[in-house]
């Protein structure tokens, strides 16, 4: 398993992407969802989540010690109900290792794919 595929899943879910440079509550959660997953599944350094956004260790770890832990303290159900579906599947790619590579492949695909299309429709 590796960030893509954590990525991908909270942009899934959330329908976000995570790349957008705004404070807006909404982006703000999901990126937090998606630092507090990196630590947790893979076990990444602060500074090495950040550069996959483009973000700061400061800001990765500033997210993963307040806001992330938070969620669950304010009551965001959304976020809770997203974090707890995104860890089940890693979980369950984490005991099926044998086609993550595969997987890994078709969420770069898909991910790209949605980027595209994210593109035209501002283009439109």
């Amino acid at each position: 398993m590796n960030y893509k595929i954590i990525r991908n899943k909270v942009e899934e879910h959330l329908n976000i992407d995570l790349e957008v440079p705004t404070r807006q509550r909404d982006f703000v959660y999901a990126r937090a969802l998606y630092f507090g997953l990196c630590r947790e599944f893979l076990g990444m350094g602060t500074a090495h989540i950040g550069k996959t956004l483009g973000y700061d260790h400061a800001t990765v770890l500033y997210h993963t010690k307040n806001t992330f832990k938070n969620l669950f303290l304010w009551k965001e159900t959304k976020y809770i109900n997203a974090y707890s579906k995104i860890r089940r599947e890693c979980l369950d790619m984490k005991s099926n290792t044998w086609w993550t590579n595969k997987k890994v492949y078709v969420e770069d695909l898909i991910r790209e794919n949605v980027r595209m299309k994210r593109e035209l429709e501002k283009q439109n």
